[in-house]
């Protein structure tokens, strides 16, 4: 699967082809989150936010999101420390 990634980082855009530069594909975004470093790199996978929206009208991204994390669990994957995995019910319904 590694090899399959890079081979997509170098394809051009299109299926299986991201286009980018070899001479940035190992480029490392830096930021600090609550006072400890953190670093995303070409491949991390960022999961942003799933609201209370998306639930009620979307609620296969739900599944989507446990499946993710259940995959995650099972190849061992880290977390940057720090980042919280939280899922709440919306108090404002």
């Amino acid at each position: 699967m590694k090899a399959d990634w890079h081979a997509c980082l170098n394809n051009k855009v299109g299926f299986k082809g991201f286009g980018v530069p070899k001479e940035q594909q190992d480029k490392a975004v830096k930021f600090s989150f609550h006072g400890q470093p953190a670093e995303i790199r070409h491949g991390s996978v960022v999961i942003a936010a799933i609201t209370s929206c998306t639930n009620t009208s979307n609620p296969s991204v739900m599944l989507g999101a446990g499946l993710v994390q259940r995959r995650r669990v099972n190849l061992a994957l880290r977390f940057i420390h720090g980042f919280k995995l939280v899922l709440l019910q919306d108090l404002e319904q």
